[in-house]
């Protein structure tokens, strides 16, 4: 976790995103590693935002569309994203 992903996430405010889209994204940074690159892992992400899968998909694609997160290609297995806040 980077506390300082953290906490730019946490100074986002509504005008950028919804509430379920900075929840999701506090939960992110949390499993970001120091380059600020996450693993998806839907399971895990329910759990703790206690949002839906459909919530999700629609946060997750919102991000992607306002350039907060992207998608990457990593040599390891499972859907990849960067945080570029």
């Amino acid at each position: 976790m980077s506390f300082m992903l953290v906490g730019a996430v946490w100074r986002l405010d509504r005008s950028v995103v919804t509430p379920e889209e900075k929840i999701l994204l506090l939960c992110l940074a949390d499993a970001a590693d120091e380059e600020n690159y996450f693993t998806l892992h839907i399971a895990n992400i329910l759990r703790r935002t206690c949002l839906n899968e459909k919530e999700l998909n629609k946060s997750m694609k919102s991000l992607t569309t306002k350039k907060l997160i992207r998608k990457v290609e990593r040599k390891t297995e499972g859907e990849h994203y960067v945080i570029d806040i």
